[in-house]
């Protein structure tokens, strides 16, 4: 079993390249204008599941994902981060407004552990 912390709801890409089930963590919705210590209130259940997990792999909100991987390094727990890869050019999409959205599209192609 492997946990997945993340804002991104596809495992497709973790399922076939680990061979393993995903129990999805979810990744809440953070407030720009949020410290520390109100991510740590706030997200204390996400945070808990994801520092005992045997096996996480993480993306999102990087004041998050790093009070997660501070506290999972310290206790000598290894954790995945999916490594991403730009594909093939710019999209240019327009909003209701009529400007004009650049976006890149990228999928994961690997994963890379932490300790």
């Amino acid at each position: 079993m492997v946990y997945f912390l993340s804002n991104h709801k596809d495992t497709s890409f973790i399922e076939e390249h680990l061979k393993d089930s995903v129990e999805v963590i979810s990744h809440p919705c953070l407030s720009p204008d949020w410290t520390v210590d109100n991510i740590q209130t706030r997200c204390a259940e996400e945070i808990k599941k994801a520092i005992e997990a045997d096996n996480l792999i993480m993306n999102g909100d990087y004041t998050l994902v790093g009070l997660i991987l501070l506290e999972r390094a310290r206790r000598g727990k290894k954790t995945g981060f999916l490594a991403m890869k730009k594909m093939s050019g710019t999209k240019m999409q327009k909003d209701s407004d009529g400007k004009i959205n650049y976006s890149n599209t990228v999928k994961p192609v690997g994963i890379r552990w932490i300790g």
